[in-house]
């Protein structure tokens, strides 16, 4: 078999065997579990409107559709975006400077 590598250097070759290994993983760890809305609303400290802007700017995954009208997220994806959150939170805004009376 030929190797050829990326533009990253890595070989194909190996990256089909990682591939396969976490294919492997993934068959030894059982069926992902799945939550639906209330559920995740549950987990993450924001309301509904809230949850939906995220995942409208990409901030929250979007969850998947197993029927027309059934979105369900996956508990790992969840997990992996609070890893991805920062450790220390961001500066809260200045507060607006009081309007003046005319």
């Amino acid at each position: 078999m030929v190797e050829r590598r990326s533009a990253w250097g890595t070989s194909e070759a190996l990256e089909k065997e990682e591939r396969k290994v976490s294919d492997e993983d993934d068959e030894k760890r059982g069926p992902r579990r799945m939550l639906m809305l209330d559920q995740v609303l549950e987990l993450v400290p924001v309301g509904r409107s809230t949850l939906m802007r995220m995942i409208d700017r990409k901030e929250f995954p979007g969850g998947h559709f197993i029927s027309p009208n059934k979105r369900v997220w996956y508990v790992d994806e969840i997990e992996a975006w609070q890893r991805s959150l920062p450790s220390e939170s961001r500066a809260r805004s200045k507060p607006a400077a009081p309007k003046l009376l005319k």
